[in-house]
């Protein structure tokens, strides 16, 4: 829900519902991103044997020495696994390998037959582990219902408090507390399955065109806009501007469904189509200050508690994206 150097609004809560003082204020993003948890993966008892072998599968992709060439990889160049420096040169065994020199002679004639540099087995299973990292995509169990409802009441809750509440006991401080006890929704609504396209293999190309669509500031965090919505929603009692951000938020998800997507950003396109909806609805109910001051706040308060809880994720799954199309880009892929 960013650009980089682009503040998200936040919506928070309601001071006072209804007579007049509903207010807002914007808060700046922390640039750290959290994302969800990962699965724990559970493994069962290993046999003895079971045991020996994987220890000495362990072994063979163990770096003994810390010289940058795992132990097979040592057996295959002759070189000395307990020894950083087999022929005692200066430089250190995987930086030799990589260098194009053979780590068992000192120079100067110790080119390796090839001649070329190619990287080490152990470096590019660090370049695989890294690309598999950066390509693995949010958890989603817990963020999603599929019957989540963000309709926040059928009823005109400010009739509702109206008739629960005295005359003489009425007051902003009052409407506020009941505005406060109405429940809230803070899961996201799952998409339909049929909005949700299949996932194309993962490419650098592939991922700028995605983010050039989903990455969208101007739908996510455009602080001038909202800012001048609210205002004209209190002080002019003009809701216009709230009702476009919510028919922004729509199209916005419209055009993620036409959109080509990656397979590393298959979860977090679900989670922006299940966010963009949630939002929309959103302020579609923030609109209805003026028939239901009640239930535009606890609108309101809904949508900052998803803000709060689905901006940090959002928002750190764009950065993996960055992260993975450099890195593809460095593969050529």
């Amino acid at each position: 829900m960013s650009k980089r150097g682009v503040v998200a609004f936040i919506l928070l809560g309601v001071a006072a519902v209804g007579g007049g003082a509903f207010s807002a204020w914007q808060q700046g993003r922390s640039d750290s991103g959290e994302t969800a948890s990962d699965a724990k993966s559970e493994f069962g008892q290993l046999s003895p044997a079971e045991v020996s072998e994987e220890s000495a599968a362990q072994l063979a992709a163990s770096d003994s020495d810390g010289d940058g060439l795992i132990n097979s990889e040592e057996g295959r160049y002759g070189s000395d696994p307990d020894n950083q420096d087999s022929d005692g040169d200066g430089y250190l065994d995987g930086e030799e390998i990589r260098a194009g020199h053979d780590p068992t002679k000192p120079a100067p004639n110790d080119l390796l037959a090839s001649g070329a540099q190619t990287p080490t087995l152990a470096a590019q299973q660090e370049s695989a582990q890294e690309l598999a990292s950066l390509s693995a995509g949010p958890v989603l169990d817990g963020y999603l219902k599929e019957d989540a409802s963000l309709i926040v009441s059928e009823d005109n809750l400010t009739r509702t408090y109206e008739a629960a509440v005295p005359v003489e006991k009425r007051s902003e401080a009052a409407q506020t507390d009941f505005a406060r006890q109405q429940l809230i929704q803070t899961a996201l609504p799952r998409p339909a399955s049929g909005d949700v396209p299949a996932g194309q293999p993962t490419s650098a190309a592939l991922i700028s065109q995605y983010l050039g669509v989903a990455d969208d500031a101007g739908v996510l965090a455009d602080t001038a806009q909202y800012s001048r919505a609210i205002s004209d929603l209190v002080l002019q009692n003009d809701s216009s501007g709230i009702t476009s951000m919510a028919n922004q938020f729509r199209a916005y998800a419209e055009r993620l469904k036409l959109t080509q997507v990656p397979e590393a950003a298959v979860n977090v396109h679900i989670l922006l189509l299940a966010y963009a909806e949630a939002q929309s609805i959103n302020f579609q109910q923030i609109a209805l200050r003026s028939e239901d001051p009640v239930k535009s706040g606890v609108a309101t308060r809904q949508a900052e508690t998803m803000d709060q809880a689905y901006f940090p994720i959002i928002w750190g799954e764009f950065e993996r994206l960055r992260e993975l199309e450099r890195a593809l880009e460095q593969q050529g892929g």
